[in-house]
């Protein structure tokens, strides 16, 4: 709502991480179409080792505007879970990224994209979050990005493949296949 130096950014940023133990990691990465931005401005915080690191994103060796999680943000023009992926520049760790794009009004009213806030989960942290889980006597879950890629499992080997693949090693995997299918298109399974 407010106007805000990158100083400004990345002293909320940094605040923001500090204070919420439960995400991993989070940039605010500008558009660089706005004036001021060509080389872009990515700054990001995330944990490691008990403490706060920062990367720059805007790095030229990372380069966010290449990047699957700001891509798919920028077209989908809407809040989003990303694909799984190893994040090389930033956290270093397989993690999935909920990227939020923030819109502002120009001079003449009309909305432009200004940036994407994201927030990052590694996926070490859903499995660990998935075995607490006790589902009756011999029960487990498994969670599934909108693709089908195994984020957690009973299995760790199968993380970051395709359902299906996971599939060959499981007895009875017809019915598992439905059952993953039918989760994909977002009815409830029982």
């Amino acid at each position: 709502q407010r106007e805000y130096t990158e100083a400004g950014l990345v002293q909320m940023l940094r605040e923001a991480i500090d204070v919420n133990a439960s995400i991993y990691g989070a940039t605010i990465a500008l558009v660089p179409s706005q004036p001021g931005v060509e080389r872009g401005f990515a700054p990001y915080f995330f944990r490691s080792s008990g403490a706060l690191e920062y990367a720059d994103l805007a790095d030229p060796a990372y380069n966010y505007q290449h990047q699957s999680w700001y891509l798919d943000a920028v077209a989908a023009g809407k809040p989003l879970w990303v694909e799984p992926y190893f994040d090389d520049g930033g956290g270093r760790v397989l993690m999935t990224t909920y990227a939020v794009p923030v819109f502002r009004r120009d001079a003449g009213g009309e909305p432009f994209l200004y940036a994407l806030v994201t927030a990052d989960v590694p996926l070490e942290a859903l499995q660990n979050y998935l075995r607490r889980l006790r589902l009756g006597d011999s029960g487990f879950g498994i969670l599934l990005s909108r693709s089908g890629t195994v984020l957690s499992g009973r299995d760790s080997a199968n993380i970051m493949r395709h359902y299906s693949e996971a599939l060959t090693r499981e007895s009875g995997h017809e019915s598992w296949r439905e059952m993953f299918e039918a989760a994909l298109q977002g009815q409830v399974v029982t």
